[in-house]
């Protein structure tokens, strides 16, 4: 059986420049024409509509050219995208949603306020120089897109809630007033993502890239616990992102993820979720003082004539030789109390001490 052809106006850059200075419409549709190979450089493209995806008008972009362009409010939906290329291209609040993409270069592009949802990257896609910023990456399959850390700017759309409140508003055409349902999922959806990309950099060898966004899915994730946001994402039911649950339900949710919070927190603080060398460098000095400070307020070290010891610098190696295994003759513990304190900061000394090796060693390995 032959699949039925649509056959496309050839659309010339002269009909189009024509099209774009005449029309008198808001919007100048293009899904008629065939776009494939049309030389779009250094043109300013405003509110057009080169493919949409929702009314099946999935039209081919192939070796379309788009150098240099001011590409404003278009429509990409569906397209597909193969050898085109946006090189030095500005792109502001374009719709990207279910298009594909193979051996498409947008290099030294400025993307802001675009949407890749659900888009697909095949091959090798050049993003190199290219800033994504305010750009949402929320289920596309990125495998092909050669997206980095740097890409990034630090931040992923769904992080700045002015920002997401604006991208839904645009697109889902949700009034302000109703975008809770979003920002209650916000940091759900930047986990996602950051865990896709974790995945996609390691499997590319780009680990210090893997690991920044580790780090920032944990953190991630650790905000979708907190006791004013857990329930609402977290719950069963899609109508409790609605209307309240019952109190049972909720406070059972909020205490569940709330303990999930207060480790995800504690592990932050530490040791930057087994990322920094600083914070658990930091934790160390933090517990070298507290038992310093313990022990002189609770005249807990004592010298060799059993006197009361009370100097801050005795104190303070009395303590460092605790956590370091080293044995000062002339200073003791003075009661059995500070034995067992002495003997929990030795322990947690250790265990810092273990784990500032371990991340050393994963820093080495990344290099």
């Amino acid at each position: 059986m032959k699949t039925k052809q649509i056959k496309r106006k050839l659309l010339t850059r002269d009909y189009l420049l024509n099209l774009i200075e005449n029309s008198e419409a808001e919007t100048i549709n293009l899904t008629e024409y065939d776009l494939t190979s049309v030389d779009f450089s250094d043109l300013k493209l405003k509110n057009i509509v080169f493919s949409n995806f929702h009314k099946k008008q999935l039209i081919d972009l192939s070796n379309a050219v788009f150098k240099n362009c001011e590409i404003i409010d278009c429509k990409f939906s569906g397209a597909i995208f193969k050898g085109t290329t946006f090189r030095g291209s500005n792109l502001q609040w374009c719709d990207f949603r279910y298009a594909k993409f193979e051996q498409t270069t947008f290099q030294h592009s400025n993307l802001f306020g675009c949407d890749f949802y659900r888009a697909e990257f095949e091959g090798h896609n050049i993003f190199e120089e290219a800033t994504l910023k305010g750009v949402s990456l929320f289920m596309a399959n990125l495998q092909g897109a050669g997206i980095r850390k740097d890409n990034l700017g630090g931040t992923l759309l769904q992080e700045d809630q002015e920002l997401f409140k604006e991208f839904h508003a645009h697109y889902s055409n949700v009034l302000i007033s109703e975008m809770n349902i979003y920002i209650n999922k916000r940091f759900h959806e930047a986990m996602l993502v950051y865990r896709f990309l974790m995945g996609l950099w390691i499997s590319q060898g780009f680990l210090k890239d893997a690991s920044w966004a580790y780090v920032k899915s944990k953190r991630m994730e650790k905000r979708t616990f907190a006791p004013w946001r857990s329930w609402k994402i977290y719950s069963n039911n899609n109508q409790e992102q609605v209307k309240t649950p019952s109190l049972f339900k909720k406070y059972s949710i909020i205490l569940k993820y709330f303990l999930k919070f207060c480790s995800f927190w504690f592990v932050d603080i530490i040791c930057g979720f087994g990322e920094s060398i600083l914070k658990v460098i930091f934790s160390i000095i933090v517990i070298l003082f507290i038992g310093t400070l313990i022990y002189i307020n609770m005249q807990g070290v004592v010298d060799a004539n059993g006197v009361v010891n009370t100097n801050f610098i005795d104190n303070l190696l009395f303590s460092l030789g605790n956590m370091t295994s080293t044995n000062f003759e002339r200073l003791r513990p003075a009661n059995q109390f500070i034995e067992i304190i002495l003997a929990v900061q030795s322990f947690i000394g250790i265990a810092l001490a273990g784990l500032l090796g371990f991340i050393l060693g994963n820093k080495i390995r990344s290099s």
